[in-house]
Parts: C-alpha cells; sequence; structure tokens
C-alpha cells in the first residue's frame, strides 16, 4: 500500500500527472491502512496531479523547429573554452572550430587567475652561490650546526609519552 503512495509522490514529482492521478484513482489505493499524515500527503498529491495535468491539457504545445542533420550537430555542441575580455569582446585562447558569422550562445562563468607557482627568484642561476644555502655558508657557526642537529632529533623521537601508572 506504502508502495502506491511512494509512487504518487514520484509521479507528481517526475510530472506524471496523469499517471500519477490513474494511480491514486485506479492503483487500488486504500487510504484507510495509511498513518493520518500520509493520508494528507497521498490527497495533496493527488490534487497536484490533477491540476497540474489539467493544465498541461490546456496548454498550447511549442513546436520545435524543422532541422537538418547538419544544424543539429551544430547546436548541440558544447566546448568549455578559456579567453580574456577586452570590452564587449571575447578573446579565446583556441579557436573555436566554428564557422566564421555562425550566430552562437555563450555562457560565461568568471575564474580567479591562473596559480602559477612562484618559481625562482629573480637572477638565480642553478648552482650559483646566490642559493639560499650558499649565501649563509659565510655566516653559518657551529652553533647553527648544533641547532640543526637538535631539531633533527626531536623531529625522530616519538610523539607520544607514556601514562603514569
Amino acid at each position: 500500500m506504502a508502495l502506491n503512495v511512494n509512487w504518487l509522490r514520484q509521479c507528481r514529482r517526475a510530472g506524471l500527472y496523469e499517471q500519477g492521478k490513474a494511480i491514486y484513482e485506479k492503483g487500488g489505493l486504500n487510504l484507510a491502512n495509511l498513518t493520518d499524515e500520509q493520508q494528507l500527503e497521498a490527497e495533496d498529491d493527488y490534487r497536484i496531479c490533477v491540476r497540474r495535468g489539467r493544465d498541461e491539457e490546456t496548454k498550447p504545445r511549442r513546436q520545435r523547429p524543422i532541422t537538418t542533420e547538419d544544424d543539429k550537430e551544430e547546436t548541440t555542441m558544447t566546448r568549455t573554452l578559456y579567453g580574456k575580455v577586452h570590452g564587449k569582446t571575447i578573446e579565446l585562447d583556441e579557436d573555436l572550430g566554428v564557422a566564421e558569422g555562425q550566430e552562437v550562445e555563450v555562457h560565461v562563468r568568471m575564474i580567479g587567475p591562473k596559480k602559477r607557482l612562484p618559481g625562482p627568484p629573480p637572477g638565480w642561476r642553478p648552482g650559483g652561490t646566490e642559493t639560499a644555502a650558499g649565501m649563509m655558508a659565510e655566516h653559518w657557526t657551529e652553533e647553527d650546526d648544533r641547532i640543526l642537529e637538535a631539531i633533527e632529533r626531536d623531529r625522530h623521537r616519538p610523539s607520544t609519552r607514556e601514562l603514569p601508572e
């Protein structure tokens, strides 16, 4: 019984109003076996199916223009391209592959600037003494070595402590 109520709800949600109406009227739905809340929901779903089904019948149907196979292929193309805006013009990073003068529909989504890795600092060259380690070489002391060794030992020390008993 609850299965028919669920189907009625799904028909209403999917816009299958005639099917929802048929489930309620001809599907053997016995509202007495349902809770008060389920009865109200089923009746609401039925009323919505009846009202919207009636509205669908009175709506004029939109006729699609007749298209050739070539037209269908062109109208269904969807691609994601990137570019930059210059006033009323969008300069694409690559060729769109559409004939000159072809009308298109454009959906625009703004994106942040491209994230780039910072790269080496200005003037850096591989093997030069201008690297961070090379720049510190003349200022490095034995005390600095001792500090780095202590840090390394602490990194390898177990991070858990024994609980007192």
